[in-house]
């Protein structure tokens, strides 16, 4: 699954996909301790305790997800994502020294803005104000205050596209 970035066929076909909880791609050992743990899920007698943790839990989670610290989000298509930041007045008013910022950089970010829709409130915003503080630090920037963490986000991703 970490080289499928989270998706198994399935998965693919109805536009989800597995995330760590912190946003980040998964690795092999977490598909794997996640899909390890579906077969206690589905023994009889013993799936109600999976079937109570995805009842109970805001995000729908397994106990596979739990232990592997995963999530399974919606993706959103890219063309949305790109309009939003058609609509971004900030992306004009901000510039960003981004050669401090990689590749990995990028992709985080872009996760993040692809999901965030799908993910609860406060995952949201946790995971928004995490990423923005990475990102803050490398470019020596202050962290912006709650409410424009994600329009900040979205400038530095444009300005990483823009600058190549």
């Amino acid at each position: 699954m970490c080289f499928w970035s989270g998706q198994t066929p399935g998965k693919r076909s109805v536009g989800i996909r597995v995330v760590k909880d912190s946003g980040r791609r998964i690795n092999a050992f977490e598909a794997i301790s996640r899909n390890l743990l579906r077969s206690i899920d589905q023994v009889p007698g013993i799936y109600v305790i999976g079937f109570l943790s995805m009842a109970i839990s805001k995000e729908h989670r397994r106990i596979g997800d739990y232990v592997a610290g995963t999530l399974v989000v919606h993706e959103r298509a890219t063309e949305q994502f790109d309009a939003d930041l058609q609509d971004l007045s900030i992306r004009s008013a901000m510039t960003f020294q981004t050669e401090k910022l990689s590749s990995k950089d990028l992709e985080l970010i872009e996760g993040f803005l692809h999901r965030r829709l799908s993910l609860d409130g406060t995952v949201r915003e946790n995971m928004a104000r995490k990423i923005a503080v990475h990102v803050s630090d490398k470019l020596s920037e202050h962290v912006p205050p709650d409410g424009q963490v994600e329009d900040f986000l979205q400038a530095v991703a444009k300005a990483i596209r823009d600058n190549g």
